[in-house]
């Protein structure tokens, strides 16, 4: 049986007789076995797999009594009430339709990530819930794996949880206890992470990140490392956010190293650090900032405590930056002082930089860029080394570019004239003029074939293989400087100028395939050699061979390869290698870098499903033009239904063994603290 009831037609016969003005209301839709409708008290009384619809809320029960004046409804029994905001469930709830707020006895409620339970529930609003003597949870079965309980706890489905004097259990059994709780939805850190292990160099350790979050302009992680070897780290990772001043992120860590020395066996003392800060701010919708400061107390510190950090940048800059668009162009003023004496580096104190993109002249044809500077330089030798060297440099290049078309020919000539002025060179004479010029022009044009025959090979299908080739003739030529570089200062780019004769040839080649609604590059391939005129000594010759390929044939695989060959010596300068290939229960990828004379690295990285609870990792670096291998890490992974358990082990190229265990919720996956690695290759 079904029920319609309009409020407004319900209101009709008061109505009529009340000089209050009418508001139109829309209706409540009740689904139920049995219906009933007492219109002197305008209440609707369903039984029987009830079905409430009002507006987007929806709900289900057993048992419901709607006042259509108050539109409130007393609900009983199996009770589930379904809005944007998420799924509350409960025995006997109190709902205000019109104000989404309500009652709750033995209330649960779930809005992904979070499910939450409560002996007895307020809802305040849609966008708020105060818990009685309940728990929050990632975990959705009735009886959860773990819980956070507490005897109040503000639930902001979406957005975030807040309780104090929270416990952890694990099961029924409590095993932390926590004064304060605030887990953002959004945020895939947890709020504790602690990761034990043991290592040749520290002994046993253990690694802890506490998560504080006032809100989203305030936040960060405290670090406190226990090392048996080293002694007590403590540290602070801090992120805010500003209305008006930018945001920024503040790193400070600190260890009173009891053996006081280095991984490296170098002697560093016993106060060890890290200050590290960044800061952006967009002062206005033309000019922002960076500024970056990155202090340490020894040259091995981040190698020893942060090596993850280390690998991606092993001598971070300190420096202040102003940036002002112009809209054709920009204009930056930088300061970059060293303040580490371990390091040798460049500081510009400071340095003007106008930058003029490039820009067509009037309407015509032509094409005009240009890069000034002004800088106060000064390149500082790493300590104890006292010879350091300093001048003053202004530099100057304009740039002009014809392009234009001849039939089906790209056509595009350029000539460059660089003057750079130093106050001194190496030898200390004074007021330096240098000048370079520079010419060129590129010729290039486009072909290409359809093949509208549908391809299928070995499971690869493709209905539509367009095939585009590209070639490119460039030649470049700069003149020899009127002052060789090997009289100037070294202290960037600017300065290492050199005269230059060369044409290359490429020849790009782009298999584009479709197959249905799907269009990829199934292969590219551009090959590309350099010829070098009148070199001193040698004459004119070919002299390095490079080509850049990329094969996709399926979505499960993948393959690129960059390589540079030296035809003079008739070997590999440079190659870079990265194939992925994944499968329903593993992925494989492999990485290889070679530099001719330096190295030959060989990544891995491989994961297997061992079964639907059980998962392998393992990574490895092998150098071998040592025939050592730099890292390997294997670990296991048991999923936990809403947590997942590691443990593995870490090998370092000392043999250095490190072992570790580590839980953490599906949820919130991050744990706060760098250690796990992975290759995934550069498309991944």
């Amino acid at each position: 049986m079904r029920f319609l009831v309009f409020l407004l037609f319900c209101f009709l016969a008061f109505s009529l007789f009340s000089q209050d003005k009418i508001h139109p209301q829309l209706p409540v839709v009740v689904d139920a076995q049995t219906v009933n409708y007492d219109p002197d008290k305008g209440v609707i009384r369903a039984k029987g797999k009830v079905k409430i619809t009002y507006k987007e809320v929806k709900v289900f029960c057993e048992e419901a009594e709607v006042n259509t004046n108050t539109n409130i409804g007393k609900l009983k029994g199996g009770v589930r009430i379904e809005h944007k905001e998420g799924t509350i469930y409960g025995e006997n709830i109190v709902y205000n339709f019109e104000k989404k707020t309500a009652e709750i006895t033995d209330f649960r409620l779930s809005k992904e990530p979070f499910y939450a339970y409560g002996e007895s529930v307020e809802k305040v609003s849609e966008e708020e819930y105060h818990l009685n003597r309940g728990y929050v949870t990632t975990c959705n079965l009735p009886e959860p794996h773990y819980r956070f309980s507490a005897k109040k706890i503000l639930f902001y489905p979406g957005r975030k949880i807040v309780a104090k004097n929270v416990v952890l259990k694990v099961g029924k059994i409590p095993v932390f206890y926590i004064p304060y709780y605030l887990q953002p939805a959004k945020d895939k850190l947890p709020r504790v992470s602690l990761v034990p292990g043991k290592d040749k160099d520290m002994g046993f350790y253990i690694l802890s990140a506490w998560r504080y979050y006032f809100n989203e302009a305030f936040k960060g992680r405290l670090h406190l490392d226990y090392y048996q070897n080293k002694g007590l780290g403590r540290g602070i990772t801090h992120k805010y956010t500003t209305d008006d001043f930018g945001e920024g992120i503040l790193k400070l860590y600190y260890i009173d190293d009891k053996d006081k020395v280095s991984f490296e066996g170098l002697p560093t003392g016993s106060d060890r650090y890290k200050v590290q800060f960044r800061h952006t701010w967009k002062i206005s919708p033309r000019l922002n900032s960076i500024l970056e400061f990155h202090k340490f107390s020894d040259i091995d510190f981040m190698k020893d405590y942060f090596y993850r950090e280390y690998e991606r940048d092993s001598k971070p800059l300190s420096y202040l930056l102003f940036n002002y668009s112009l809209g054709g162009g920009s204009f930056s003023l930088l300061t970059q002082k060293r303040v580490n004496r371990f390091w040798s580096q460049t500081e510009y104190l400071p340095r003007l930089r106008l930058d003029i993109f490039r820009a067509p002249l009037a309407n015509s044809k032509f094409y005009f860029e240009s890069d000034y500077s002004l800088a106060n330089l000064t390149y500082k030798e790493a300590s104890p080394s006292a010879e350091d060297s300093d001048a003053i440099r202004a530099d100057f290049y304009n740039r002009l570019t014809y392009q234009d078309r001849i039939a089906w020919l790209r056509f595009t000539p350029y000539v460059a004239l660089r003057e750079t002025y130093y106050s001194k060179n190496i030898w200390g004479e004074e007021n330096i003029l240098r000048t370079v010029f520079y010419g060129g022009v590129e010729l290039s044009t486009k072909l290409y074939k359809q093949f509208n025959s549908p391809l299928n090979f070995l499971g690869m299908r493709a209905e539509i293989v367009r095939h585009i080739i590209t070639p490119l003739i460039k030649y470049t030529y700069i003149h020899r400087p009127t002052t060789s570089s090997d009289l100037l200062m070294d202290f960037d780019s600017i300065d290492k100028i050199e005269g230059k004769n060369k044409i290359s040839f490429s020849l790009e080649n782009r298999l584009q395939a479709r197959y249905k609604e799907k269009v990829w590059d199934l292969l590219y391939f551009s090959p590309s050699v350099d010829y070098l005129f009148n070199q001193e000594g040698r004459g004119s010759h070919f002299y390095e061979l490079n080509y850049d390929l990329e094969f996709k044939p399926f979505d499960n695989f993948y393959f690129e390869q960059e390589l540079k060959y030296d035809l003079d010596k008739s070997q590999v300068k440079e190659a870079d290698s990265d194939f992925v290939f994944r499968t329903l229960l593993s992925k494989l990828s492999l990485g290889h870098r070679y530099v001719q004379g330096e190295s030959s690295q060989i990544t891995y990285s491989f994961n297997y499903k061992i079964s639907p609870r059980w998962e392998f990792f393992s990574y490895g670096r092998y150098e071998a033009k040592t025939g050592e291998w730099e890292e390997q890490q294997y670990y296991l992974r048991r999923d936990l239904h809403c947590w997942w358990a590691d443990i593995g082990i870490d090998v370092d190229r000392d043999r250095a063994l490190t072992f570790w265990v580590i839980f953490r919720i599906k949820a919130f996956p991050k744990i706060g603290i760098s250690f796990q690695q992975s290759y995934h290759g550069p498309k991944e």
